[in-house]
């Protein structure tokens, strides 16, 4: 999804109307006989990844209310959270009081954050870093889809964030990414809806990851750490039709009034949401899955 106006996607400011909207994710990990929740699985990577729980400086981009931090703070010594909604970020810090908060864009704080020299054990962005790097190419407002037009220094700009955001690792340090799968179900359907408005850049719906683990692999290449990739399946689960309706409409469309006002989008959202119904209960179970990117930093640093 590209970079959406404040006058859009209301869902990603008010904290309430967020909650109420997002389903359970749950996915289903190698050696684990239940599916855990995006949460479960934050928690248990870091679990591994740390197993001394040592105290570790977080940074959690795009860290809405918190609810993903959850599972970071018990690792952490100091915790820095951004979001660009004020609103979120207020929520954030009273479940936070003693982090340090940003409220901007991820690409924003990582060019404050580097300008600070500052560095980082862990840096976590679960299902948010899609947003900054699609703000490189498009931007959507109430009347449509703003596309750039020079697509080479779009790739430029997005590559130099990614590489950015890797000189904010310390040390051994960690960059954990929940990546959506835009070739599950749910999300092939909401390609379909947003190329409505216009196609999504290079290669598609998939061009912002790939930019994100071609930039990722260059940084192994070069000495700079190691990169693992996992995609996992899993499923969205929402109580009712009307639940999964708003979470296809409020949250993956932004409520965008040319989506909402079109009589095929929501037509093509009620007919998935049926295919997807389970009868008796009513419970709408979506297939769905998750790429999970882990880059551990080398223990020296930068070799350059």
């Amino acid at each position: 999804m590209p970079q959406i106006t404040d006058d859009l996607a209301a869902v990603y400011r008010d904290v309430a109307l967020h909650d109420r909207v997002l389903p359970v994710h749950r996915y289903r990990v190698p050696g684990t006989a239940e599916p855990v929740t995006d949460v479960e699985l934050v928690a248990r990577t870091l679990a591994d990844l740390n197993p001394d729980s040592r105290r570790l400086d977080v940074l959690d981009l795009g860290c809405g209310a918190g609810r993903v931090t959850y599972a970071l703070a018990p690792h952490a010594h100091a915790v820095t959270g951004v979001d660009p909604s004020p609103e979120m970020i207020t929520a954030f810090s009273r479940a936070f009081p003693d982090a340090r908060t940003l409220t901007t864009d991820a690409a924003s704080a990582v060019r404050q954050l580097r300008s600070e020299a500052a560095r980082f054990d862990v840096i976590g962005a679960f299902w948010s870093l899609n947003y900054p790097l699609g703000s490189f190419y498009e931007r959507t407002t109430p009347d449509g889809v703003e596309t750039v037009a020079d697509l080479p220094a779009a790739d430029r700009a997005a590559r130099r964030f990614v590489d950015d955001l890797v000189d904010l690792l310390a040390p051994g340090g960690h960059l954990l990414v929940l990546y959506f799968d835009s070739e599950s179900p749910e999300q092939r359907l909401v390609t379909r809806m947003w190329e409505r408005l216009a196609a999504f850049p290079g290669t598609g719906r998939a061009h912002t990851r790939a930019v994100l683990t071609d930039r990722l692999h260059a940084a192994e290449e070069a000495g700079r750490g190691r990169l693992t990739a996992l995609r996992l399946p899993g499923t969205v689960r929402a109580a009712d039709a009307e639940a999964a309706r708003a979470w296809m409409t409020d949250y993956h469309l932004a409520g965008h009034p040319q989506l909402r006002d079109d009589r095929k989008v929501g037509d093509a959202v009620d007919a998935f949401v049926a295919q997807h119904t389970v009868a008796p209960s009513g419970e709408v179970v979506i297939p769905s899955g998750v790429h999970l990117l882990h880059f551990r930093a080398t223990d020296t640093g930068d070799p350059r």
